[in-house]
This record gives C-alpha cells, sequence and structure tokens, in this order.
C-alpha cells in the first residue's frame, strides 16, 4: 500500500509543533523527502539536533544531509556524499561545523566516525550470532540517537549504537528480545528489574 501525501496543512502543523518545546531532536530515515525537508529546515532554525539516515544521493537526499546534525549512513554513501574515495577523508571532511557529527556505517566491518574538530573514531562490530539482519540499521540508529538524547558523546553513541544492533541481529524477526538487550548490556537496572519480574 503506498502512503497518501501529506496535506499542507498537516505539513504546517507538524512543523509549526517543533516550536512548542517538546521536542529534543528530529530523526529521519531520509525516505519522503517532501516531508523531511520543510521538517528538518525548521528544526536547524530552532537548533533541534537532527539525525538523518540518508540511503540515497540526490540533491534532495544532500540538502538534507547539509541540514543534519548527525548524518548516519552506509561508507558508500557517505563517499559519495564528500566526494572522498577515502572513508576516513569522507568523514572528515563532512563534519565541516561545530556540533555537526558524521557515522559510517560498513556492516560487519563497525563503524568509522567523527565529530567535528575531533579525532575518527572506529567501533568494530561485535562478534554475534547472527539471527536475522533485518532492522539492524534501524537498531543503529536508534540506538545512537538514545545515547545521544542522555548526552553521551561520539564514541559512546556509536558503541551503545553497536551493541543495540548486534542485539536485533541475534534476534529473530522484527523486535529484539529482552534476552538480547540483556546479555549486550542495554537495559538499566530499573529495566532489568522489570524483566526479572515479569
Amino acid at each position: 500500500r503506498l502512503l497518501e501525501p501529506c496535506s499542507a496543512e498537516a505539513l504546517n502543523t507538524a512543523v509549526q509543533r517543533l516550536s512548542s518545546g517538546d521536542f529534543h531532536a528530529v530523526y529521519t530515515d531520509g525516505w519522503q523527502i517532501d516531508l523531511a525537508l520543510p521538517i528538518a529546515r525548521a528544526a536547524q532554525k530552532l537548533s533541534i539536533p537532527i539525525l538523518a539516515d540518508v540511503e540515497v544521493v540526490n540533491p534532495e537526499t544532500r540538502e538534507l544531509a547539509d541540514l543534519a546534525t548527525v548524518v548516519i549512513a552506509s561508507v558508500p554513501i557517505i563517499k559519495a556524499l564528500a566526494g572522498k574515495d577515502d572513508v576516513r577523508a569522507a568523514v572528515l571532511a563532512l563534519a565541516n561545523r561545530p556540533g555537526r557529527v558524521i557515522i559510517a556505517t560498513e556492516g560487519e566491518k563497525g563503524s568509522h566516525g567523527v565529530a567535528y574538530f575531533e579525532e575518527i573514531v572506529h567501533v568494530p562490530a561485535m562478534d554475534v550470532d547472527v539471527h536475522d539482519t533485518t532492522g539492524a540499521g534501524d537498531s543503529f540508529h536508534a540506538g545512537y540517537l538514545m545515547a545521544f538524547l542522555k548526552g553521551r558523546g561520539v564514541a559512546d553513541c556509536m558503541s551503545f549504537a553497536t551493541r543495540v544492533a548486534a542485539a536485533k541481529c541475534e534476534t529473530p524477526g522484527s523486535s529484539v528480545t529482552h534476552e538480547a538487550l540483556e546479555r549486550f548490556g542495554l537495559l538499566e537496572r530499573q529495566q532489568r528489574a522489570q524483566v526479572t519480574v515479569s
């Protein structure tokens, strides 16, 4: 089933809601760019951090990547956005302003990331018993965003995101199990107690 186009009124309402102060960040997976761009533009004007996943390179997704505070994309996409053949040179080239973070993901080889004017970080992938990689990238993004919102640094965000993605890969199906989250040390004490009790 195709998604219905969003009305101009609904889009304007979404953009206006950003100024309510209820949003600590905006995440976009880079699709439905006609909706994502106006929201990202508004978020940038309000200094709301934008985390963007870019999966294709075209003029619109380039604009989205330029607006984003944090860009997480595959190595080939990061190289294409930067116009560089080397992943290290590409992440450095794109981390071009204060507050900017670029993460290049490379599956089983891990991820490379850098914040503006900092050293490049490489976080290796974890050794996991892979059952299902569907949603591993989305899990990485969710983990990164959660750690980012808790104020963690780039290396910690990447490490947390890597563990979330690893837990997803060890879990068949679309949802990560509590057991996998526990195994990778992703549950906080209160959540662990709730899992144990149930």
